[in-house]
Formats: structure tokens, C-alpha cells, sequence
């Protein structure tokens, strides 16, 4: 009988002083950094300019009933698990949950992906995974970092990747909805996808990691319940532009976008992979990719 099981896709929740802490000082005046009020909202907040203020309490509210949740959110990091941001914590909760070891991904890490300013958003990628990777030395055997990469620039993002390799990440989370210029199919990635799959690190896909702005907007209803669409159409451009034929090692994963859609998704693919005279294979390629 299975006694303890693996979390696929769990998550932290940073710490108040990481990028204050971490990122470049030239950056330091701008980093995300914790306000204890914000525009009359009780609570705290990171706030970051260029991005949403982030309330912790999105991502500590586990067992919180719906109706408690606005009170909640006035409590700030004070009402948080502090397993989130401790490692030490963190593995008493495990224990009490069953979890024999988990596969973490960033918390509010997630909204860095959609600022503005390429070289900030990559140091604070990069001061994400140093942090990471402490907080997985705790316990390297329970505790699997994820780290981040902000594709922005091959260049630059390639030499992440040899970093966070030698930190013993176990895989790399990026955008899942790319800028029109940088999308995965573009040739310019193609020496970036060559090392990632020689490494053999997993690429997760991941929802709410859009560049260019949230992914979630006005509508948070309809937004929510198309949040899978962008990893499709993400996953499908490589599968259509060759990369995984270039790539057969590569490894993708589809982290938080559900399954319900891929049967329809595939049929359309099919379908239009006929109608645009697209070979066939690429319908084969992508029922294989996600399932």
C-alpha cells in the first residue's frame, strides 16, 4: 500500500525580503518589496512597480471557507503556513500530508514573467532560483526546485541554464504565453532547446506566466476558465514548427492547464492540420506529447 506520494506541482510562497535581498543593487530600489497597506486595502502586499500588488494571502488561504477569505486577506503573512517560506516547516506539514517529497514551483514569482523590463525580470528570476535552491538543501531529497526562466533573451537565459544546472534544479518554468517575437518555435531558441534537452530538464508550462501583461483581467470568470489556452497553443507552435522533431528528448509539461480540453483540441488539430495540408504526423506528435 502506498503510504506517502509525490507532489507533482507544489508551490512557495516567497519571502517578504527576496528580491530586497537578493537581486542586483542596481535593481534593489525597484525590487518587490512588502507594504503593509496598500490604497486603503488592509493587509500586506508585495509590490513591485510594473505589476498587480500581490496579497500573500492568495496563496496561503488552503481549508479557508469562501466567506472567511476578505477576512483572511487582512491577516497578511502573519496568517500564512510559514512552511511556504521555511524549509524546516515545510517538511512537517509534509509529514502530516502523507508527501514524501514534492516538485516545487514559485508563488508570486508566477506575475514576474509579464514585467516590462526584460534584465530586472531577469534578476529577479535569477534571485528566485538562488533562493530556491537554499530552501531545497534543507532536505535534497524531499524538496525538488523548479527553476525560473524568464525568456526574454536566448543569450542570457542560456546562461541561467547552465546555472541552475549546477544548483540542481530539476527543471526549468517558463512563459506560457510568450511574446509574438519570442515565441518557442522562433529559430532564436534553437541552441537554448539543444542544451535544455541535452541537461534533460523538463520545461513546465505553466498558467498565469504570461508576458506582455496578467493573464487575468477584468473578467476574472471567463479569464479563469480559458486560463489553458495559452500552454495549447504554446505546446502546439513547437509541435507544428518542428521542434520536437529537432528535439525528440525534449521534454514538456503541461503544469495546472487540466486534460478535459485535449481530446477536442486534438480533433481540431487534426482537422486543420488537413485543411492547411500540414503532414499528419504533427496530429500524431501532439496526442503523444499530452497523453
Amino acid at each position: 500500500m502506498v503510504s506517502q506520494v509525490l507532489s507533482a506541482d507544489s508551490h512557495v510562497l516567497e519571502p517578504p525580503d527576496l528580491w530586497t535581498t537578493r537581486m542586483q543593487v542596481k535593481f534593489r530600489d525597484r525590487a518587490p518589496h512588502l507594504v503593509h497597506e496598500y490604497n486603503g486595502q488592509r493587509g500586506d502586499f508585495l509590490v513591485c512597480e510594473g505589476l498587480r500588488p500581490f496579497n500573500p494571502t492568495s496563496l496561503g488561504n488552503a481549508g479557508i471557507p469562501p466567506e472567511e477569505l476578505e477576512k483572511f486577506s487582512h491577516g497578511g503573512y502573519a496568517v500564512c503556513r510559514p512552511g511556504s517560506w521555511d524549509p524546516v516547516e515545510r517538511l512537517k506539514d509534509m509529514d502530516f500530508d502523507g508527501i514524501g517529497a514534492e516538485i516545487f514551483y514559485c508563488g508570486y514569482g508566477m506575475a514576474m514573467f509579464s514585467h516590462p523590463d526584460d534584465a530586472f525580470q531577469r534578476d529577479a528570476h535569477r534571485a528566485y532560483n538562488d533562493w530556491a535552491a537554499d530552501y531545497a538543501s534543507y532536505a535534497p531529497t524531499r524538496l525538488f526546485p523548479i527553476a525560473n526562466i524568464s525568456m526574454t533573451d536566448p543569450a542570457e537565459d542560456l546562461k541561467e541554464v547552465h546555472r541552475v544546472k549546477q544548483l540542481g534544479c530539476r527543471g526549468i518554468f517558463v512563459s506560457n504565453d510568450p511574446l509574438p517575437e519570442r515565441r518557442y518555435d522562433n529559430p532564436m531558441w534553437e541552441e537554448f532547446w539543444t542544451v535544455v534537452e541535452a541537461y534533460d530538464l523538463p520545461v513546465n508550462i505553466h498558467i498565469l506566466t504570461r508576458q506582455g501583461g496578467p493573464q487575468v483581467g477584468p473578467n476574472p470568470i471567463v479569464d479563469g476558465v480559458v486560463l489553458p489556452v495559452p500552454a495549447f497553443k504554446t505546446i502546439a507552435e513547437m509541435i507544428t514548427g518542428g521542434v520536437f522533431e529537432r528535439h525528440p528528448q525534449l521534454k514538456i509539461i503541461s503544469v495546472e492547464n487540466d486534460i478535459g480540453w485535449i481530446p477536442n483540441y486534438l480533433k481540431r488539430l487534426e482537422w486543420y492540420s488537413c485543411q492547411c495540408i500540414y503532414n499528419v504526423w504533427y496530429c500524431k506528435e501532439l496526442q503523444y506529447r499530452l497523453c
